[in-house]
Parts: C-alpha cells; sequence; structure tokens
C-alpha cells in the first residue's frame, strides 16, 4: 500500500514555489490594493477553505458509523436514520441561508 503522505520531489518544489508567489502577492498590498493582492488572498482564503472541507470530509467519512455502512449498506436498516435526518437539516439550514441572501442582495442589485 503507498504512503498517502509520499509525494515526488517536484511536487514539494512547485508547492513551495507557489506559496512564495502567492505571499509575494499578498505583501505587496502594502504598496497599494491592486489586483495582485486581491488575487493573492483570494487564492489564500479558497485553498484554505478547501483544505478544511477536505479534512471535515475525511473526518465524517472516517466515522465507525459511516464505516461500517460502507462495508454493508444494507444490514442495518435502521443506522441510516441519524443520516438522512442530518442531509435533510444540512439541506434546510442551506435553503433558509440562500434565501436570506436573495433576499437581501436582490435590492442592491435592482439600484445599482
Amino acid at each position: 500500500m503507498p504512503d498517502l503522505f509520499s509525494q515526488p520531489d517536484w511536487a514539494t518544489a512547485l508547492g513551495t514555489w507557489v506559496g512564495f508567489t502567492v505571499a509575494l502577492f499578498i505583501f505587496s498590498g502594502i504598496f497599494g490594493d491592486h489586483w495582485l493582492a486581491r488575487l493573492g488572498q483570494h487564492i489564500l482564503i479558497g485553498s484554505a477553505l478547501g483544505y478544511a472541507a477536505a479534512v471535515t470530509l475525511r473526518a465524517i467519512l472516517d466515522l465507525p458509523l459511516v464505516q461500517g455502512l460502507r462495508a454493508a449498506p444494507l444490514t442495518q436498516p435502521w443506522d441510516w436514520v441519524p443520516i438522512v435526518l442530518a442531509l435533510l437539516l444540512v439541506l434546510q439550514i442551506a435553503l433558509v441561508v440562500l434565501d436570506g441572501l436573495r433576499r437581501s442582495i436582490l435590492p442592491l442589485m435592482l439600484v445599482s
């Protein structure tokens, strides 16, 4: 089984140079607000959110309940109830948030 944390040397060097470049973009904001500073900020926030989503998904998939359902999904059908209820709760929260965003952003778009 391959090691999950190993990577080729070129990937490490590429990551170092990309990180250095993004850091320069962000620190260039000291000289004023321009598109390179904003690009660096967007890359930083996007990569942080992507990393957080990946870690969260990995933590959820490593739960014993989920591992048992992935191994034999039809042996214990009642184990699906908490997962379905959690998904319905997340869907309801997402719909409420999206409805609130639609109501708050739509008047601003009509004004400008």
